[in-house]
């Protein structure tokens, strides 16, 4: 089972997918960990080809509840995701 939970900004959607991922047992894949590096240098905007190389390595899992909605890793996220 590979879940994307998306939605606008502070609707919760990092705590559903924290919730889903502990009650299923399966990693959590927070976008935004991915994103913001440390100094908080913005990948999706710095180096999106990074962005997504990391979002793929990331999604790789055969389970896995992510979070997000980065334009430009939402293919690749949703292309992945069962749910």
């Amino acid at each position: 089972m590979r879940i994307s939970v998306v939605g606008s900004s502070g609707s919760g959607k990092s705590t559903l997918a924290r919730r889903l991922a502990a009650v299923l047992d399966i990693p959590h894949v927070e976008l935004d960990a991915i994103n913001w590096q440390p100094g908080w240098v913005d990948l999706n905007n710095t180096d999106p080809d990074e962005f997504l190389r990391r979002t793929y390595a990331a999604l790789d899992g055969a389970a896995w509840v992510t979070d997000g909605n980065y334009s430009k890793v939402a293919a690749a996220t949703r292309a992945r995701a069962t749910d």
